[in-house]
């Protein structure tokens, strides 16, 4: 039973935290095959169900700050950024809170006590580990687009949609001031 607690706790965190990188995934998926090495046939940075370990490999490999192979290079060409115009990277991770820390965050905690140098390869960072994002995103567009609004146009879609996903950075006191400016 307790097993199950360690693989709910990573599988909430990876559901809810925003801000999670591919190196968080790896640290947690790392965490649960050291005390379930069973699950590593699933969790494995080369299992079955990673659609190009190369590329996660390489993103890894860069959060981390370590030294990428030619191949691991390749795989991020598109992400690279001229070194000199790269902007720093956010050091400011949330703080610890005094509350207890489940398993995932104490796995985090004890993987990434050193801070990661800038990298050739800062949009790594806003890889999500997961497709939770957008699968929300469609799961809100079945919603907005039923029977009654299908006559909505494309570009009406897109607004509510573009709401509907930003809710957390508008409320109603905010439409009522946009509504009295125009």
């Amino acid at each position: 039973m307790e097993g199950l607690k360690e693989c709910e706790s990573v599988s909430k965190k990876l559901q809810t935290e925003e801000g999670l990188t591919l190196w968080d995934a790896r640290i947690l998926f790392d965490s649960l095959m050291e005390l379930h090495p069973e699950m590593g046939s699933y969790l494995a940075p080369r299992a079955p169900i990673v659609k190009c370990p190369m590329f996660e490999a390489a993103c890894v490999q860069a959060l981390k700050g370590e030294i990428l192979t030619r191949d691991n290079h390749t795989a991020l060409c598109m992400l690279e950024v001229n070194p000199t115009s790269s902007q720093d990277r956010e050091e400011n991770r949330s703080s610890t809170t005094a509350r207890k820390l489940g398993f995932a965050e104490r796995a985090l905690k004890r993987q990434k006590s050193v801070v990661n140098p800038v990298s050739r390869y800062p949009m790594v960072q806003y890889i999500p580990p997961t497709s939770n994002v957008v699968e929300r995103l469609f799961s809100q567009a079945k919603v907005v687009l039923s029977p009654l609004r299908q006559s909505m146009s494309s570009a009406q879609l897109e607004r509510v949609l573009f709401l509907k996903i930003n809710r957390r950075f508008w409320s109603i006191e905010t439409v009522v001031v946009a509504s009295k400016q125009y």
